[in-house]
């Protein structure tokens, strides 16, 4: 992790940030509390105190897809449904049909994970984007098989950086 961004120590959001996640986004989808989140873990830099990184999940809707387009320094990888990583955030959006989440058979839980900067630490390269997605793929795989997601909710065994749309700040190295 220390050559994607100085680190102090790894923070999980709580005792199992895996399981916790995912008991959270099992009771917040049976309520229906689609803006609820789950803080997976942060990620606390050596420099100042305080996270550097945090990692979250969440719900969405199609439309948050649907409508999403692409902002500067922003690549859109091949993993589903939709997977978009900058130097300072990255999102990854599936579905999950599982039978721990009560009626994801007819309405598979749609699920977004989050690792945003909470300060600014890197460039805008290719590399840091693929070094944020690889982070948030590990963490969103995790979280997938924990709730017994079917066919891990469609996300490869190993991140797909293969970038399908790139954004036109051409930092790259």
């Amino acid at each position: 992790m220390e050559s994607v961004f100085p680190v102090a120590k790894f923070r999980p959001g709580g005792l199992n940030g895996k399981k916790r996640t995912s008991e959270e986004i099992k009771e917040n989808y049976e309520k229906g509390d689609e803006f609820a989140g789950s803080n997976f873990c942060q990620i606390v830099g050596t420099e100042r105190p305080g996270p550097l990184v945090k990692l979250s999940f969440g719900f969405y809707e199609p439309l948050d897809i649907e409508d999403a387009g692409i902002s500067f320094n922003e690549n859109v990888y091949g993993m589903p449904a939709r997977s978009v990583a900058a130097s300072d955030s990255a999102y990854l959006y599936f579905e999950c049909a599982s039978p721990r989440l009560d009626g994801s058979d007819e309405q598979a839980a749609l699920i977004v994970g989050r690792l945003r900067y909470e300060r600014k630490t890197a460039e805008g390269t290719l590399a840091q984007r693929d070094a944020n997605m690889t982070i948030l793929h590990a963490a969103t795989l995790a979280v997938a098989k924990k709730l017994e997601c079917e066919n891990d909710g469609g996300l490869p065994a190993k991140a797909d950086l293969r970038v399908l749309e790139a954004s036109n700040s051409d930092k790259e190295q």
